[in-house]
């Protein structure tokens, strides 16, 4: 997975996408990472002024085409602020951000994943110090390979043993 991650890191600071959250008039992601429960922690607080995109993943290596579902936590304090109970100014760049962010990744892939195929959407409420949008992505994986039987057709076959087993026919 270090190569989509470097990948997807690479995808949105580059100029391109850049100038597209430009042209949007919308502020692309100040950091993207790995999520690490940064969202838990009441000393980072400060640090969600900004748009900020962390990146959570599992793969299922027990089927026969191992399978990444991938979540990209989109965090946001503002939303917590009591004191303007409806602030749709916000709320409406919020959602094009999403929206941006969602439409580079519906078009991204690497030379070890798939196409992401986009699957779910929420509002994530809990016990965090900011509340978080996700989005779930799943895609194909194959960075590590399964060891393969080799099957096929022998010409010889050599076998050696120091043990000789013969039974006592009646």
């Amino acid at each position: 997975m270090i190569n989509f991650y470097n990948k997807i890191i690479a995808k949105f600071e580059s100029e391109e996408v850049l100038n597209s959250f430009e042209e949007d008039n919308i502020s692309p992601p100040k950091q993207i990472g790995m999520y690490m429960r940064q969202d838990l922690d009441p000393n980072n607080l400060d640090l969600f002024e900004d748009n900020f995109l962390f990146i959570d993943w599992k793969v299922d290596h027990s089927i026969d085409y191992p399978i990444a579902t991938i979540s990209f936590r989109l965090p946001y304090k503002q939303l917590r602020d009591i004191s303007n109970p409806v602030n749709r100014d916000f709320e409406v760049n919020f959602l094009k951000y999403v929206n941006k962010v969602r439409e580079i990744l519906n078009e991204f892939e690497t030379d070890t994943t798939g196409k992401l195929e986009f699957i779910e959407e929420k509002f994530s409420r809990k016990k965090t110090v900011v509340d978080t949008y996700v989005l779930k992505f799943e895609c194909s994986y194959i960075g590590i390979k399964k060891q393969e039987d080799e099957l096929g057709t022998y010409e010889e076959l050599y076998l050696s043993s120091t043990k000789f087993y013969n039974p006592i026919i009646d």
